[in-house]
């Protein structure tokens, strides 16, 4: 039917579909009706069954009803009935237990009744044990109560009333006890009976205890305890007592102490426990006796070593026999009392133990008792003046004396041992050992090789003084032939000083022994802080030898002047008058200032101490030569006697305290060792007296910890660190002292902690001496370096003052150091600290001189007026006014920097002759070549160079233009990659590699000396080497697409190259142009052709351009070599441009437009070809070199920018010439009118003022017209146009940097544009 349509159906189609609905009813009905025909049996059965249940529902209702009145009726009910039953029989049954509850409470009650009175009975007789008895069973009786009486008012009345009869027996018998044990401070009773109070019962003292309740008796018995120990135990071991027995009673009574023996202590304590025992503790409880007896034990050993035994612990060993004793008898007291009285363990006795270590209780208790004294000691405040002299002795080498004489005069013996022939007594000038002739004419037979004579009297040999004016009382032999040399020691320790002292340094040798004038002690005006006095030399001198002197001079030079005598100072040495030494030899004893830290261990003379309160010597030792041994045992006399030079310096004298401390307590130990009462118990204790031995390098090792850190500000001052040294140096010679006396197997511990103690305070002593040095030098070279500022422009007279001030400072420094040092160090060390002190201020000074490039004639003298205030430090190293200073043998730069202060004054002459002499040994050759070169060219390019901020602008734009675009261009990784690569325009040092073999260039070079070579004569046709593989890049680099800086900004090696040739190329057209221009002055100083003319300027131009083309080629770009090339040619078409004239139409006043448009452009274009070219094409070259290619706007940017900024500065340069003065500008003002030159300034001055055409076109050639033309350009707005014109470009260049991303390097070109307008020179 749904598939059905209006065109499909049809009459016959419902009618079939009719028919077939019908014939589907029909059979429907019929299956309904044969269903119910079906079940209608069932259905009739079903409800037969229904209506039988509710039949027998119905009779089921009618039979409960009938039951439930027969059990609740009322009256007849069978409930109600048994309910009235019940109730009665229950209240039957509880009247029952009433009654035997009743009945059982009273027989209970009456019970209690009889037992309370019975215990009422006895407490009332005093029967008081047999209360106790009665109170137990009552208690009893009371824990058995009828639950029925537990909360009757009856029962807690009758429980009331026994526990107060309970306690009122307990206190009976506490009152029985109270009165049979009377313990009170000065008297013990112990009664065996006492009557009880109110009663006449009598109770025993056992009765009395065993009837206490346990509660009660450890009260009690506890109270006993405390009492015993604080009245008997503890006062009976503190305080001496006597005590009186009377029966039952104790008494105490106090003893005198000054003739009580400690021993009676332990006997009073052990009598009163006796007593104790055989009253009392006898009749204590079985269960409580040993317990109690035992908790004495303790209290007892306790207090036995606390109070009689640790506390009377003697601090001296005289005291330690007697208490030997004591300890004896307290052991003794620990076995009869303790162990076997109280009951304690056998196994423990704490006593025995303690006495068995004895000995290190005693060593441990002293070595608490001295470290206190001496941290009492230490921190006593410093006293500067309670101090003491120590004299010690230097020690000299062990091979060969300090003194080498010669037997005999007219034998010559070199400084190194070497023979030389001696044809005659006539004069002779022998070689010294470094090659230097003496040209003395005096008539002695030699000279050693170290310029001292060695004319020895032999007559007077046995009284040759040490090196200090101290005699020796012993001699010394010295051996002959091939005898090993012995070690020379003084025989006596020169407490008093000889009436005549020598001239220990040979500055007196010309003296004779008849001839030498004797030295009053009032002659002198040196204020020696050591104390001594200068005495006249004794008839007879013997040299101690010396470092070498400067070298001397054969003959005065005759260039030379100021340096003369300077170049002579060693002449005078080489006689052994002059204390002028070289470096090499100071350096044995002085600091090495080239070294970058200072050792004064090296640089301090040994020396052995000894404590004198004598004057110290006179003269600081100085270390002797090294000679051939064989050669001095030769030549030296039989028997000779020497004194070794003796020196003293200043010590605390709580020093001595100190080592008075270290010594009593190995005094100490050593009897505590050999004591044999002190022998260990035990195999494993430590010897006897080895703590003691252990305190007294505790002693040392607390000062040394100690003081540092108390005393930290005091060690901040100057004079504190050195004073510390001289402490510290003091104890470790008294450490050495020690030792040698420390003998025994039992000390071989104690004396290497002593050794490594003394090594630690020597160690100490050289680090505090040295560091002390060390910050002074620090301070005068901080002084130097900061306020000279490497000694830069002195020329200037406030640069100059500040230095002055500098040097000033510095020099007041010293002295300040030297006041405070002098006197109280020995002196060697006091002229060695000095020297390295005064050295750091020389070295730096000469350092920073030497460093300066190019010193002008103004500078040079500047500096050597400023050199000159330090040789003042000279008097600092002289003794005697009247003899010369030993500054050398202690300052290894004197010589240098004392030459260097006449050497910047000097002229080439005096530094060829000096140095040709040999004087200027002490210079490196680099530093004699940097001299040289400075005083060659005081009138050179490098001072026609200019010197202001317009002299790195083309190198500086180069710069900031690689570190503006390195990174963006498209070519960057590769050009990266290639600067890392050992290659032609690669690695910085590859950019020096030529680029062809050294003797096909024959460029000799001396900074790359093997790269290049002079031309050589000889040549021979050779094969040529294979050239090398050059690296190829990576095939992962190729062209980057990202477009970063790099970052931190950074400058490839061609770029920093490129910036170099730029430099070099502006240098060589400067050259150029002072010949061209003929300019007397660049920079304010002569130029190049007026001060060699014109023939080198030229050439000195042409070979910087010739090194700038080979340079350039090396970059490996050809395209950068392209723009540098176009520069030079530039460069030479601007100065053409610049001759050109400027012509007007004939008869005109004023020129025409064209005329000045002509003129405009000639100028602009002039300006660019000279100066915008090299900057413009340099920053494109830049670019290049940082891998920009074609196509990229970076490249366009550095050319605008150079070309803008390059205009802009010339502008600013001409207008300079009309503006700044000659001493600002560093050439004539208005030199471009001198060269007819018409700037900005006159063509902008020629449209206002029509005069002026005429004065250009004739090139400012007739008299008056430069003056004119400046009239003209001051009267119009000349300058202030050009300068405006100026401002222009500078703009137009700081605009295009807007294409360029932020950096630093934009940043600074950006400043760069408003400092070319700014600029003032």
């Amino acid at each position: 039917m749904d598939e059905a349509t209006n065109k499909s159906l049809t009459a016959s189609l419902a009618k079939s579909w009719l028919e077939e609905l019908d014939a589907t009813i029909q059979s429907t009905k019929e299956r309904i009706h044969d269903r119910i025909h079906a079940d209608l049996p069932e259905f009739e059965r079903q409800l037969q069954t229904s209506i039988s249940v509710q039949t027998r529902l119905h009779t089921l209702v009618t039979e409960v009803d009938s039951l439930n009145h027969s059990l609740h009726d009322p009256e007849s009910g069978l409930v109600p009935s048994l309910v009235k039953t019940l109730t009665a029989h229950s209240t039957l049954a509880q009247k029952a237990t009433n009654a035997r509850i009743k009945h059982e409470a009273l027989s209970y009650l009456l019970r209690c009744s009889k037992e309370f009175s019975s215990l009422e009975g006895l407490v009332r007789n005093g029967d008081l044990p047999e209360a106790v008895e009665s109170c137990a069973s009552i208690e009893q009786l009371l824990k058995d109560a009828p639950i029925a009486l537990a909360q009757s008012d009856v029962y807690l009345d009758l429980k009331r009333k026994f526990n107060a009869s309970k306690a009122r027996t307990e206190e009976q018998l506490s009152d029985a006890y109270s009165r049979c044990v009377l313990v009170a401070p000065h008297e013990l009773t112990i009664a065996q009976s006492v009557q009880v109070r109110q009663s006449e019962r009598t109770l025993s003292l056992s009765e009395t205890l065993s009837s206490l309740s346990l509660v009660s008796l450890d009260n009690h018995l506890n109270t006993l305890r405390r009492d015993i120990t604080t009245h008997y135990i503890d006062i009976l071991l503190t305080q001496p007592m006597s005590i009186i027995e009377e029966g039952f009673k104790l008494s105490f009574f106090p003893s005198p102490p000054n003739d009580e023996k400690l021993e009676s202590r332990i006997d009073n304590l052990s009598r009163t426990l006796h007593f104790l025992h055989a009253h009392l503790f006898t009749y204590l409880p079985a269960a409580k006796c040993s317990s109690f007896l035992q908790s004495l034990c303790k209290p007892v050993i306790s207090s036995v070593l606390n109070n009689l035994l640790i506390s009377n612990l003697p601090y001296s060993f005289n005291r330690l026999p007697p208490f030997l004793e004591l300890v004896k008898d307290a052991v003794s007291f620990e076995q009869t009392c303790i162990i076997e009285l109280l009951g304690n363990d056998s196994a423990d006795r704490p006593i025995k133990a303690w006495a068995d270590g004895v000995c290190g209780h005693y060593e441990r208790q002293r070595r608490v008792h001295i470290l206190e004294n001496t941290r009492a000691k230490i921190l006593e405040p410093e006293d500067f003046s309670d101090t003491f002299h120590v004299e010690v002795e230097v020690v000299q080498a062990a091979a060969e004396p300090e003194v080498v004489p010669i037997q005999e005069e007219g034998v010559a013996e070199d400084a190194w041992g070497l023979e030389e022939d001696d044809a005659s007594a006539s004069a002779k000038v022998d070689d010294s050992g470094w090659g230097f002739e003496d040209d003395t004419g005096s008539a002695k037979t030699g000279e050693d090789g170290w310029g001292f004579e060695d004319e020895v009297n032999t007559d007077d040999m046995d009284k040759i003084d040490d090196g200090w004016g101290f005699d020796t009382a012993e001699e010394a032999t010295v051996p002959t032939g091939d005898d090993p040399l012995p070690d020379i020691k003084p025989a006596t320790n020169g407490h008093e000083p000889e009436p005549e002292a020598e001239d220990a340094w040979g500055l007196d040798d010309d003296a004779t022994a008849d001839d030498a004038p004797p030295a009053s002690e009032d002659e002198t005006n040196w204020d020696d802080p050591w104390g001594e006095k200068t005495s006249a030399p004794p008839s007879t001198s013997v040299e101690s030898p010396r470092p070498p002197p400067a070298p001397s001079i054969k003959s005065p030079p005759k260039v030379a002047t100021r340096l003369e005598k300077l170049a002579n100072k060693g002449k005078k040495g080489l006689n052994g008058h002059s204390p002028m030494n070289s470096p090499s030899m100071a350096m044995a004893f002085s600091p090495n200032v080239s070294s970058p830290s200072f050792s004064p261990a090296i640089a301090s003379p040994s020396f052995n101490a000894k404590v004198t309160q004598s004057p110290s010597p006179s003269q600081p030792s100085l270390p002797s030569l090294p000679s051939a041994a064989s050669k001095l045992a030769e030549k030296r006399p039989p028997d000779l006697s020497i004194s070794a030079p003796k020196e003293s310096y200043l010590v605390s004298t709580s020093m001595k305290d100190i080592i008075a401390l270290v010594q009593e307590t190995l005094r100490e130990g050593r009897e505590v060792g050999d004591s044999k009462s002190l022998s260990p118990a035990h195999e494993s204790s430590s010897a006897p007296g080895s703590t003691l031995y252990q305190t007294a390098v505790s002693i040392l090792d607390l000062y040394r910890a100690l003081y540092p850190v108390v005393f930290s500000g005091i060690l901040q001052s100057l004079e504190g660190p050195m004073r510390f040294s001289n402490n510290t140096l003091y104890l470790s010679t008294e450490i050495d002292i020690i030792v040698k006396e420390l003998h025994g197997s039992n000390v071989q511990t104690v004396k290497e902690r002593f050794c490594e103690c003394g090594r630690t305070f020597k160690l100490l002593s050289e680090s505090w001496y040295g560091d002390a040095i060390e910050k002074q030098r620090q301070l005068v070279d901080k002084i130097l370096a900061e306020s000279t500022q490497g000694f830069t422009s002195t020329g200037d007279q406030d640069r100059y003052d500040e230095c002055e001030s500098a040097m000033n400072r510095s020099l007041q420094e010293i002295r300040r150091v030297s006041q405070k040092w002098k006197g109280l160090l020995t002196k060697s060390k006091y002229y060695t600290a000095l020297g390295s002190v005064t050295d750091a201020a020389l070295s730096r000074v000469v350092q920073d001189v030497l460093a300066l490039g190019d010193i002008p004639e103004l500078e040079s003298h500047q500096l050597s007026e400023l050199c000159r205030i330090l040789l003042a430090l000279e008097g600092l190293f002289s003794e005697d006014p009247e003899k010369p200073s030993f500054v050398v043998a202690y300052v290894p730069s004197w010589l240098k920097f004392s030459y260097l202060s006449e050497l910047l004054e000097a002229s080439l002459a005096d530094i060829t002759y000096l140095f040709e002499e040999g004087a200027l040994v002490d210079f490196e050759v680099e530093e004699l070549a940097r001299l040289i070169h400075s005083h060659s060219l005081h009138q050179n390019y490098h001072e026609s160079e200019p010197t202001s901020p317009s002299k790195q602008l083309r190198p500086l734009i180069v710069l900031l233009f690689a570190q503006a675009t390195n990174g963006l261009g498209k070519n960057w990784p590769l050009k990266k990659w290639a600067s890392e690569q050992p290659r032609p325009g690669g690695r910085a040092e590859n950019l020096d590699e030529p680029l062809s073999r050294a003797n096909v260039l024959n460029d000799w070079n001396p900074d790359i000396q093997e790269k290049t070579s002079f031309y050589d004569p000889l040549h021979s046709l050779s094969i040529p080497p294979t050239p090398p593989t050059l690296p190829q890049p990576p095939l992962s680099i190729s062209s980057s697409t990202e477009r970063i800086l790099t970052s931190p900004a950074s400058v490839l090696p061609t770029q920093m190259r490129l910036a170099q040739i730029v430099e070099m190329v502006h240098a060589a057209s400067l050259l150029h142009d002072d010949v061209i221009d003929e300019s007397p002055l660049r920079r304010g100083s002569l130029s190049a052709p007026e001060a060699f003319g014109n023939k080198f300027a030229v050439l000195g131009g042409n070979f910087v351009l010739g090194r700038a083309s080979a340079a350039l080629a090396r970059l490996g770009d050809p395209e950068v070599i392209q723009l540098i090339a176009s520069v030079i040619a530039n460069l030479v078409e601007g100065e053409i441009l610049q001759m050109q004239d400027v012509e007007s139409p004939d008869g005109e006043a004023v020129p025409s437009s064209q005329v000045a448009k002509n003129a405009w452009t000639l100028y602009l274009q002039k300006t660019y070809m000279k100066t915008a070219s090299l900057m413009a094409k340099g920053a494109r070259s830049a670019v290049v070199l940082g891998g920009c290619a074609d196509g990229e706007v970076y490249k366009e940017v550095a050319y605008a920018y150079g070309r803008n900024i390059g205009i802009a500065f010339q502008l600013v340069d001409d207008v300079l010439d009309y503006e700044a003065a000659e001493d600002t500008l560093g050439k004539p003002g208005g030199a471009d009118l001198q060269l007819g030159l018409a700037t900005g300034p006159a063509l902008y001055a020629w449209e206002e003022h029509p005069e002026m055409g005429p004065l250009i076109e004739r090139k400012f050639g007739e008299a008056g017209d430069v003056e004119l033309a400046r009239r003209l350009v001051r009267k119009s707005a000349g300058v202030e146009r050009t300068r405006a014109l100026a401002v222009g470009y500078a703009t137009q260049a700081r605009e295009v940097l807007q294409v360029l991303p932020e950096s630093e390097a934009r940043a600074a070109l950006e400043a760069l544009t408003e400092r070319v307008i700014k600029r003032r020179s």
